[in-house]
């Protein structure tokens, strides 16, 4: 067994899963502490968050990336369509 670190805390890892790594980082082109560090950080958000640009009279203005702005749908009626996980829970 060896210990790979992902923060915080240690991870065992056994003999198999390393052979496995060094196997994908080789055909890669990359050493397997490259690979797993590509691994790991494919799951890092594909946007960072809202930031704070400036301030006018009213208050802080904000940076919102667009990927996190709800686009809503809409009906033929006009009403806006909104996400089944918005759904209140007391039906």
């Amino acid at each position: 067994m060896s210990t790979a670190i992902f923060d915080p805390k240690p991870m065992n890892v056994d003999a198999d899963a390393l052979r496995v790594f060094s196997g994908l980082a080789k055909l890669k082109g990359m050493t397997p502490d490259e690979y797993v560090a590509d691994w790991v950080n494919s799951f890092k958000p594909a946007t960072t968050g809202v930031s704070v640009i400036g301030e006018d009279e009213d208050g802080p203005i904000f940076d919102i990336p667009d990927a996190l702005v709800y686009q809503p749908r809409y009906d033929e009626d006009g009403a806006m369509i909104l996400p089944k996980s918005w759904k209140d829970d007391d039906d």
